[in-house]
């Protein structure tokens, strides 16, 4: 190829460019096969340099099959630029999701994406998403791998496909943490040395020439689950780590990696540990190496301070509960109700990963606090909760025998006795959870809360003389009741306390002259433009739509992302107002997230996950409003690639 063609296609940088080169040199030379795989090859590489800009992913250790995803947005974004358009869309949903993610979405849709037709119309279907889950099949979901070969016409050994879970890195996670509970286990808590090829086929990963960088990445975010844990790096029990693991980069220090292999090897793992880091790695995000990048560099003196403390630290951690002073005992063990309940709930999530924050886990942990109130039983802090009955399915897993990993060890006999009892019997099941449950409804523990109706208050009020019975008014004063107790009891104390001077008292109404601040109708307006739909969800690949209100519109809530309380100009505006479901609404007021205000998008940091949301855009006519009304409802639908 002549040498100046070469030296200009070095020297352009975008797809604008581009195009005027090939219409000056096409007039100059005959365009051969040459020429058109050196300009292709050029517009990868300016499309890989965008798809990193605008999506702000580092990509750099790719995975086999990441570095095939970017070879497939890169070819796509090439296409769409050739046509005179843009894959926008497609870029916002790997900057949201990830690139595994990413293609898990797109694939799981009822018909293939744009992206499958465009891609096989140019003969490149080795490229589709669908193709590279069946040729990376470890990477990815059994979910997305049955629909990737139902698009491609390969068989299925189910009519249905399998239930979806949690992303395949917290899949492959959960089987790694498995399959090292059970091996600490059967030797007294001790984890002997093991090749990591043993490991990597417990995870179904045979080649370490394949797998070997997919296994590491599970492998490493598992110690970063450990390092968040203050415990040894559990990676470092096999026989030898990672040639890329542990290295000293740029650090003028490097990780003391014998002593840190002696104290994983030497530490007595506990089901308590294991717990933990199931715990932990649930909020971790799929790629390890971007996690250490960011611990390392945001806090590298706390991870400095972790690994040379490791030689000199415990060689078995306390229970959670244990060493506090004045702590209540440890927790009993579940009863043959409580096992019932859970087998109950572990089937209708079954193939999950029973994550503690599902609506169902919490509700079965509420239950399971009213039945202990009932049968008088109690214990630590964590008495039954959502953490709890996640690590309780977990066990579950070992008597499954549809399950094929290994299950959280350490559970109780009657998980086995209780499945052989009522897994195939669902009619026995249902009458024995049916009773239990109409046991507690009969108790009053499920009585539901009495509504006011606006503007009025249910306050509490005296029936009779007694000075022990009060009248409050308002949250504030109940606080103000528990506030004025002497000494500092616990809750189950300050609870009886409040029982005992509200046990006579009746609900009344109530009128309440109060000021707020005039929202507008602004928000019932946007919810329409976006369909009704939770922008969170949307951007998590989750389902947006919340349940239908009796009028048939599907329930969502206004989010004013800047505070409406600040008073400032703005805030009252379209463009400052997202639509959330409830829960999100109520974790964006309350729960550890962050969102900063772009010119034309919010970028929020919610559950360990970045995501990009636009701002409404605001028209001069009613038509464009509807057009970008309809786009976000699009956005819904079927994925670009």
């Amino acid at each position: 190829m002549d040498e100046q063609i070469n030296r200009a296609l070095r020297t352009v940088k975008d797809f604008k460019a581009l195009a005027q080169l090939e219409k000056n040199v096409r007039k100059r030379v005959i365009f051969d096969n040459e020429i058109r795989a050196a300009f292709k090859e050029r517009g990868e590489h300016i499309a890989r340099d965008m798809i990193a800009q605008r999506t702000n992913l580092d990509l750099s250790e790719l995975t086999p099959a990441e570095e095939k995803i970017i070879r497939a947005v890169s070819e796509y974004l090439a296409i769409k630029r050739r046509e005179g358009s843009d894959a926008g869309r497609t870029l916002k949903q790997l900057r949201n999701r990830g690139l595994i993610e990413s293609a898990e979405t797109a694939v799981s849709k009822s018909k293939p994406t744009q992206g499958f037709e465009t891609l096989r119309d140019e003969d490149l279907d080795e490229l589709s998403y669908e193709q590279i889950i069946i040729d990376h099949p470890e990477e990815f979901s059994p979910r997305a791998l049955w629909y990737a070969r139902r698009t491609l016409g390969l068989p299925n050994q189910s009519e249905k496909p399998p239930a979806r879970r949690s992303i395949p890195a917290q899949i492959r996670t959960e089987e790694l943490l498995d399959w090292l509970a059970a091996r600490a286990a059967e030797n007294g808590g001790i984890i002997a040395p093991f090749p990591n090829l043993a490991a990597a086929r417990a995870l179904g990963m045979t080649d370490m020439t394949r797998h070997g960088r997919v296994y590491g990445n599970i492998q490493s975010r598992l110690d970063f689950a450990c390092y968040r844990s203050e415990l040894p790096p559990l990676g470092l029990t096999a026989t030898a780590p990672f040639t890329e693991a542990w290295r000293q980069e740029a650090r003028s220090w490097p990780f003391p990696l014998q002593a840190m292999q002696q104290a994983a090897r030497s530490f007595h793992w506990r089901r308590h540990d294991f717990e933990r880091l199931a715990s932990v790695t649930h909020t971790l995000a799929g790629q390890a190496h971007l996690l250490w990048k960011a611990e390392l560099r945001d806090n590298e003196a706390s991870v400095k301070a972790w690994a040379e403390g490791l030689e000199r630290g415990p060689r078995e951690s306390a229970p959670p509960d244990e060493g506090l002073k004045g702590a209540t005992p440890h927790n009993p063990n579940w009863t043959r109700e409580e096992h019932i309940l859970g087998l109950n709930l572990y089937l209708q999530l079954r193939g999950t990963s029973y994550p503690d924050e599902h609506p169902e886990v919490v509700k079965l942990s509420q239950r399971l606090l009213t039945l202990a109130a009932l049968r008088k039983m109690s214990g630590a802090a964590t008495f039954r909760n959502a953490n709890g009955v996640s690590m309780k399915m977990l066990n579950f897993r070992r008597v499954d025998p549809e399950y094929h990993g290994v299950g959280l060890p350490s559970g109780s006999k009657l998980e086995a006795e209780i499945w052989d009892e009522y897994a195939d019997a669902p009619g026995k099941l249902t009458a024995a959870v049916e009773a239990i449950l109409q046991e507690i409804e009969t108790s009053g523990g499920g009585a539901g809360l009495i509504e006011a109706s606006d503007g009025q208050i249910p306050v509490l009020q005296r029936l009779d003389g007694n000075p022990n019975d009060v009248s409050v008014s308002s949250d504030e004063d109940v606080g103000a009741v528990a506030d004025a107790s002497t000494g500092e009891p616990s809750d189950v104390d300050g609870l009886a306390e409040l029982e005992r001077k509200f046990i006579n008292a009746s609900p009344e109404v109530k009128t309440r002259v109060s000021k707020g601040i005039e929202r507008g109708p602004i928000g019932q307006k946007v919810k329409r433009l976006n369909g009704f739909h939770c922008q969170i969800c949307q951007a998590l690949g989750q389902e947006s739509l919340g349940f239908r209100k009796k009028n048939g519109e599907p329930y969502v809530e206004a989010h004013h992302v800047m505070p409406v309380s600040l008073q400032q100009v703005g805030s009252l505006s379209a463009t400052n107002i997202v639509t959330l479901c409830a829960n999100h609404h109520r974790e964006v007021h309350y729960g550890d997230v962050s969102v900063s205000i772009g010119e034309t998008e919010f970028s929020f940091l919610i559950t360990g996950n970045s995501l990009v949301i636009p701002r409404p855009k605001i028209a001069k006519s009613a038509g464009e409003n509807a057009e970008w009304g309809a786009q976000q409802e699009k956005e819904a639908g079927t994925e670009m690639v």
